[in-house]
């Protein structure tokens, strides 16, 4: 049976999109897919403008996938937590101040940014939502709270050298999270602990802290009368960046 010019293009279509997907170009494949179905029109562009189209939206999946991955592996306590989001519900937030907030550049400087106001006021989706901004950027990120982050740390101190993994990933990872930061004292033990990843954030990445006390509180919560205690308080505070939501 003869084949009529349309069933030899819509076999032809299939094809490609076949080609498309075992390439593994699914970005690529949908375009194509919109552009059979008439919601991407390209007649009257040339082939260097549809390529690029191609390529465009190809990269879009796959960036999109990555930062996808990162939000998981971060275990954000709102993983769908957006910055655009708190600018509407935070008018007193400037916007110059989500944009750059929205940019991550704390990562790259290796600096603690605090954020701290009373029981919900929206300091853990604040934090969240950065959290999930430097993951879109391709940022790795690490969501704790701080009892999950001393009970880890106890935890692996037991078991010996599993300590030092825990360590070095917190030390390391381009941004670290923690939640519920000096909502209680800190006693001199904990405070050792703490200082063995603080000690090392300002050398590897950014840092969020988030309080629901005021930072000039902090040294006072160190149940500590050591020279640790001040060391403790100038690392994590000076030139620190600190939001105060109400």
């Amino acid at each position: 049976m003869a084949y009529t010019i349309e069933q030899i293009r819509l076999e032809r279509d299939e094809k490609i999109l076949q080609a498309f997907k075992r390439l593994r170009l699914p970005g690529m494949a949908g375009h194509f897919r919109e552009i059979l179905d008439g919601t991407v029109v390209v007649e009257g562009q040339d082939i260097s403008s549809i390529l690029e189209q191609f390529i465009a939206a190809e990269l879009l999946r796959r960036t999109g996938n990555k930062a996808e991955k990162l939000i998981r592996e971060a275990r954000l306590w709102y993983p769908s937590a957006d910055l655009e989001e708190v600018s509407r519900n935070t008018p007193y937030l400037s916007a110059q101040l989500i944009s750059t907030l929205s940019k991550v550049r704390f990562i790259d400087a290796r600096a603690f940014l605090i954020i701290h106001g009373g029981p919900k006021s929206g300091t853990t989706y604040l934090g969240c939502a950065i959290g999930a901004s430097a993951c879109r950027l391709s940022r790795r990120t690490r969501y704790i709270r701080y009892f999950d982050l001393l009970s880890r740390l106890v935890d692996a101190k037991r078991t010996g050298g599993l300590l030092q993994d825990e360590l070095e990933e917190l030390r390391t990872i381009p941004c670290l999270i923690v939640d519920d930061w000096m909502n209680s004292p800190m006693s001199q033990n904990e405070l050792m602990l703490m200082r063995e990843i603080m000690d090392y954030r300002p050398k590897n990445g950014g840092t969020i802290l988030i309080s629901h006390s005021h930072p000039d509180l902090w040294r006072d919560l160190m149940e500590t009368t050591t020279s640790y205690r001040d060391s403790m308080f100038h690392t994590l505070t000076e030139g620190a960046m600190i939001i105060e939501l109400n």
